[in-house]
């Protein structure tokens, strides 16, 4: 009798340690685009089920009498066990596309049992539209090429006199966008080229200058 109750309060104390662990979520880009497909990342004990949600509310459902960060609405995005590591990547495109949603939801919750009882609920992480939001990506440039500051995922190339080649990744913003650049010194801008992950700085000598590229409301 006392070997049994052992072995149950061992059993109950290692699942307890278990969902013990709160899983963390996060994402590859957090700005997306309307039709963009996000990288989520979440971390917890290896071994542990984990589930996806995802809502345009943050708030209003529980489950098993814990309170999650998505409302009535939710969808469950994709749902697996967590790697030897501890870890998951699930593509995710939040539905903006053809919507006025600003912002959508998500949170993940792992478990040692299939059936989510009991759970871990993670941070909830919110994806913002790039079209509604209109965040500018920025970057002030020395003459030489180098950069004073860049936003997340630009790079700038001196490619000649007066000459500068800003990339960064197509899904950071969407086309159209509009690009302005501010000289600091006595240079003058005399053309600025827009594409795809792209924008060419041209002015009548080497500048310090702020190139400021905006996503354009459709």
């Amino acid at each position: 009798m006392r070997r049994y109750l052992l072995t149950c309060s061992l059993a109950l104390t290692c699942a307890t340690a278990a969902v013990a662990q709160t899983p963390a979520l996060g994402v590859s880009h957090p700005t997306p685009a309307p039709g963009a497909i996000v990288r989520v990342f979440i971390n917890g004990a290896p071994g542990q089920n984990y589930a996806l949600l995802a809502s345009s509310v943050g708030a209003g459902m529980s489950f098993g009498g814990v309170n999650l960060a998505v409302g009535t609405d939710f969808t469950i995005v994709a749902v697996g066990v967590l790697d030897g590591t501890g870890h998951a990547e699930v593509p995710f495109t939040p539905p903006f596309v053809g919507t006025t949603l600003d912002r959508y939801y998500l949170q993940a919750a792992t478990s040692p049992s299939p059936a989510f009882a009991p759970l871990a609920v993670s941070n909830s992480f919110v994806l913002r539209n790039a079209d509604v939001v209109l965040l500018p990506t920025v970057a002030i440039v020395n003459p030489n090429g180098t950069v004073q500051f860049a936003s997340e995922g630009v790079t700038v190339t001196r490619t000649g006199l007066g000459l500068y080649h800003v990339t960064y990744a197509s899904d950071i913003l969407p086309v159209p966008t509009v690009a302005t650049a501010s000289v600091i010194g006595p240079q003058h801008v005399t053309g600025i080229t827009r594409g795809l992950g792209f924008t060419d700085v041209r002015f009548d000598g080497d500048a310090t200058f702020v190139l400021f590229i905006t996503p354009a409301r459709r």
